[in-house]
C-alpha cells in the first residue's frame, strides 16, 4: 500500500485523475459528435423527404392533367389506365405529405386543403370523362377547364408549403448550430478543468 503523504503517490494520485478527466472528455466528445450527427442526419432525412413528396405531388398533378387532357382529345383504354395510375401516384404522395414530422397546426390545415384539392382534380377529371363518353363534347370542355383551377391552387400550395418546410429546416439547423456551440463551450470549460 502506497502512503497518501508522498510526492510519488501524489503525482501518481494526480495522473489517475487527468486521465480518468481525459477519457471523461473524449467520451463527451464522442457523444456531442453522436448528437449532432444524429439531430443533423434528421433533419436532412426530413428535408429530402418533404422536397421528394412537394416535387412527386406536383409531378403527379401535371401528369393527371396531362392525360385527362389527352384522353379529352383520344379515349383509350390506355390513357383511362394512366389517369387513374397518376392518380393513386397524387393520392400517395398526399398521404405522405400529412405523415411528416415536425408540422405545424397551420401546415395540417394545408395538406388538408392539398388533399381537398387533389380529390376535386380526380372527381373534375372523372365527370368529365364520363361526358366525353356519353359523347357530351361541350359540356366534357367545361369540365375539363374546371380542374385547371383547383390544379393552379394546388400547385401553389405545394410550392408554399416546401417553402415553408424549408424555413423549418433552416430555423432547426439554427437550433443545431446553437446546440453544437454549447456543447463546444462544455467541452472547452471541461479541459480548462482538467
Amino acid at each position: 500500500m502506497i502512503a497518501l503523504d508522498t510526492i510519488r503517490a501524489r503525482i501518481l494520485g494526480g495522473l489517475a485523475m487527468l486521465g480518468c478527466a481525459s477519457v471523461c472528455g473524449a467520451a463527451f466528445s464522442v457523444y456531442t459528435l453522436r448528437t449532432i450527427r444524429r439531430v443533423e442526419a434528421a433533419q436532412l432525412e426530413t428535408m429530402q423527404r418533404s422536397g421528394d413528396v412537394s416535387s412527386g405531388l406536383v409531378t403527379g398533378v401535371f401528369r393527371q392533367i396531362n392525360t385527362g387532357q389527352q384522353y379529352l382529345i383520344t379515349p383509350t383504354a390506355a390513357l383511362r389506365a394512366q389517369v387513374h395510375e397518376a392518380a393513386e401516384q397524387t393520392f400517395d404522395f398526399a398521404r405522405e405529405l400529412d405523415r411528416l414530422a415536425g408540422l405545424t397546426v397551420e401546415q395540417r390545415l394545408t395538406t388538408n386543403r392539398i388533399k381537398e384539392l387533389r380529390a376535386a382534380i380526380e372527381a373534375d377529371y372523372a365527370i368529365a370523362h364520363a361526358l366525353k363518353d356519353l359523347g357530351r363534347e361541350d359540356a366534357a370542355r367545361a369540365a375539363a377547364i374546371a380542374v385547371l383551377q383547383p390544379a393552379a391552387e394546388l400547385t401553389r400550395l405545394v410550392r408554399a408549403f416546401a417553402v415553408a418546410l424549408a424555413q423549418n429546416a433552416r430555423q432547426s439547423q439554427q437550433r443545431v448550430a446553437a446546440l453544437t456551440a454549447r456543447w463546444e463551450a462544455y467541452l472547452y470549460l471541461g479541459l480548462v478543468a482538467v
